[in-house]
């Protein structure tokens, strides 16, 4: 008697295999590598619930609840700079980079003439404490012209080569 390998059937059993093999991953305990704080308890209202502006051109301001604070970056740290420097990087606009706390906010007061000489309106805020932090920052920043946006840019600090703020990113140079 000789044995003949059939291919449809080896297919179907590696099928087999990979179904058993996902299913038991499917059951396996859920492993939390690192908890950022910033989910949502259950009760609060769907962002779907929440108003929305009127007018073409109005403006929603972020909707933040006292639960997602502390806003920490693994990276970025307020500090200051040895010198300003030059950077090679493909970077089109000014922004500046801030965090909502008492120091960045006096830095945007101290700039605010060369902010709108150089007509820079554009920053990130990396880190944030409270939301009366975040508040009193976005105030200012209206205040002064410039739009603010609170997002994780760890990764910019590695490109620029400094983890410092508050800074200004301009297409040449990076400036304190």
């Amino acid at each position: 008697m000789t044995w003949t390998i059939n291919p449809i059937r080896v297919y179907r059993l590696g099928l087999l295999v990979a179904a058993m093999a996902l299913s038991a991953q499917v059951n396996a305990e859920l492993f939390v590598i690192k908890d950022y704080g910033n989910t949502r308890p259950s009760g609060i209202p769907d962002l779907q619930a929440l108003p929305t502006p009127s007018g073409a051109g109005a403006k929603t301001k972020p909707i933040f609840e006292p639960f997602q604070f502390p806003i920490e970056s693994d990276t970025w740290q307020l500090g200051s700079l040895d010198a300003n420097y030059a950077h090679q990087r493909k970077i089109d606009t000014h922004f500046v980079i801030i965090g909502a706390d008492a120091q960045s906010r006096a830095w945007l007061q101290r700039n605010s003439d060369y902010f709108q000489q150089e007509n820079i309106t554009q920053g990130v805020i990396v880190e944030a404490n409270s939301l009366d932090d975040l508040t009193a920052t976005y105030q200012l920043a209206e205040r002064l012209g410039i739009e603010l946006a609170l997002s994780g840019i760890d990764d910019l600090a590695s490109i620029l080569g400094t983890r410092n703020y508050p800074i200004l990113v301009t297409p040449t140079e990076v400036k304190q």
